[in-house]
Formats: structure tokens, C-alpha cells, sequence
């Protein structure tokens, strides 16, 4: 595979790389020209961090972390289904899709009657605690799609943050060994809001962090318009973020003091709407994280496909 170090001034293009400037294909022409179709120098379109220049060990640990974080995601999006579902049916009611007479008659031929509210809270605390575990996992693999390269984009705050989620998980670990005798950790509401806090960016900011950081990868081979729409989405991450999070403060420092013990005074008005709306609108946001998520899916499957086949390209280049 020709490199940005082993083209000669002189020497064609013999594979296909796209202006850095315009997108035009310029393979044949030579590092010395301009770009025909807009004049940029096509010396300094060599000298990007194309991930065609790079090497194929590179690719592949990027195709290997690429396809854990796509199986990650998988898993991630059935647990959230799940949730999701759950949170419809709290909402709708036991009693409107399930009728007693259904229960009667369940319970006459089977001699047992189940328990759903018993049932759906079991496997909605499974889900949740499965997403925990499972995000650990996703993490581990953007660490090393953040692995040193000349071809990795140069984003700091990028390639550090799934070490600082690393490093407060850590510490949650902590919080939950040293104060778990005590039951801080119930009764601390800002412990409590620590500890949603990190959940939430261990989840929805390290997703935010994967997509920018994926939007600033070139391919070389094929125009890159997968920049824009990473960009978009790991934005749309930020949304449920900054809902949920906003949930949980308005739970914890301003609904609850007003039901805690000794508190004689009501909620004013609004306080009351707004917690209405959180209320009512959690099966929304639900559905929201199952839809992202399934996006999320879909481009990491496709950034994946570009990989394979730069890998593909460059072993048939060797080969030949």
C-alpha cells in the first residue's frame, strides 16, 4: 500500500484518495499537481491523517474494538427496550391490558396466578443492572478505539474521558464499600445524585465522545460524508442527558424535601405541573433512548463495513 512517506513527487497515485478540500477522486495524478477539480495541493491532501495510509494492525484493532462496541450497542438496545416497555405498561395500567377475567381464566388452567407488578419490577431492576455491566463493557473498547496512532484524531478531551469514567467508577466503587454499612448511600441525596450522575455520563456522554470522535476520522479511499450526521447524532446523546439529569435534580433537591419528614408546608403550583410532566413524559424519553440508540446502531454498523474494506483493499494491494 503506497504511504504518505513512500510517494514519490513524481510518482502516480495508485489508489483511490479523495481531495481533502473537494472530494474528487485523485488517483493517476501526482503529489506535485494541483487538484483539477479545485486547485488545492494535492501534497497537502497526502500529508492528512487518512485512515487509507494507515497501517492494516491499526485497522484491524479499530475493526475489533468497532465490532465489540457494535455488539455492545446490540445489547445496550434490548436492555433499553426493555425499560421502555416496562415504563408503558407502568403507565397504561396492569388492569387495562390485563382484565381480572384474564387473570381468572390464566389462573384456572395453569393453577397459577401470576403476580405482573411483581414480575415487570423484577425484570426492569435485571435490565438496569445488566445496561451497568454492559456499559463497563463499551467502555473498555473506546479506550482502544482511542489507541495512539498517526491516524487517530487529535482530540485530548476525546481520547481522555472514558479514562475519567473509568476513574469515577472507581470512586462510586468506593462510596458504595465505605458508606454502605451506614446507608448513606439511601439517605445522601447528594451522594444519590452523584452516583445518577455518573451513570448518565458513563452512558450518554461516553456514546457523545464516541461520535465525535469517530466524526473526525477520514477514510481517504471514499468521500467521508459520514462526518456531518456522527456529529448530529452525538449531539442528540446530550438531549436525554440533560433531561434525565435535570429529573433527577428537581427529584432530589426540590420535590423531596417537600415529602420529607417534619416538611408541613405544600408544593407550590408549578412545582406540581412540572413534576406532572416529567411524570407523564417518561415513557417518551424512553422510546427516545431505544430510537438513538437504534441509529446509533445502523452508523456504527456502516463505520465498521468502511473498515472491513480498507483492510480488504490493503491486503489486496500486498497480495499484489
Amino acid at each position: 500500500m503506497n504511504t504518505t512517506t513512500d510517494i514519490a513527487p513524481d510518482a502516480p497515485i495508485t489508489q483511490d484518495l479523495v481531495c481533502i478540500n473537494c472530494n474528487y477522486n485523485l488517483r493517476t495524478l501526482t503529489p506535485s499537481q494541483l487538484c483539477p477539480e479545485c486547485g488545492h495541493p494535492i501534497s497537502i491532501t497526502l500529508n492528512s491523517t487518512y485512515l487509507c495510509f494507515a497501517s492494516t494492525p491499526y485497522l484491524k484493532t479499530l475493526h475489533f474494538a468497532y465490532s465489540n462496541i457494535l455488539f455492545a450497542t446490540t445489547l445496550l438496545l434490548l436492555c433499553h427496550t426493555i425499560q421502555a416497555l416496562i415504563c408503558i405498561v407502568n403507565h397504561v395500567g396492569i388492569d387495562n391490558i390485563f382484565s381480572f377475567e384474564v387473570l381468572d381464566i390464566i389462573t384456572t388452567y395453569t393453577g397459577f396466578r401470576p403476580n405482573f407488578d411483581q414480575f415487570l419490577g423484577t425484570t426492569a431492576a435485571f435490565a438496569y443492572f445488566t445496561s451497568l455491566f454492559i456499559s463497563c463493557y463499551f467502555i473498555a473498547f473506546v479506550i482502544l478505539l482511542t489507541k495512539k496512532n498517526s491516524a487517530r484524531p487529535k482530540r485530548p478531551f476525546l481520547i481522555a474521558w472514558p479514562y475519567l469514567v473509568i476513574i469515577l467508577s472507581i470512586i462510586i466503587a468506593l462510596f458504595h464499600i465505605v458508606f454502605q454499612e451506614q446507608h448513606l448511600m439511601e439517605t445522601s441525596t447528594l451522594l444519590r445524585t452523584f452516583q445518577t450522575l455518573w451513570f448518565l455520563s458513563a452512558f450518554y456522554i461516553t456514546y457523545f465522545v464516541l461520535f465525535r470522535f469517530c466524526s473526525h476520522f477520514i477514510f481517504g479511499h471514499t468521500p467521508s460524508p459520514h462526518a456531518k450526521p456522527l456529529r448530529l447524532l452525538a449531539y442528540l446523546f446530550l438531549l436525554p442527558f440533560a433531561i434525565n439529569l435535570f429529573n433527577d435534580l428537581f427529584q432530589h433537591f426540590i420535590l423531596y424535601p417537600y415529602f420529607s419528614t417534619g416538611r408541613i408546608s405544600t408544593p407550590p403550583q408549578f412545582i406540581n405541573i412540572l413534576s406532572g410532566i416529567l411524570h407523564y413524559s417518561a415513557p417518551f424519553f424512553n422510546t427516545f433512548n431505544v430510537i438513538i440508540l437504534t441509529i446509533a446502531l445502523v452508523y456504527i454498523f456502516r463505520f465498521r463495513l468502511h473498515l472491513k474494506k480498507l483492510i480488504k483493499n490493503q491486503t489486496t494491494n500486498i497480495n499484489n
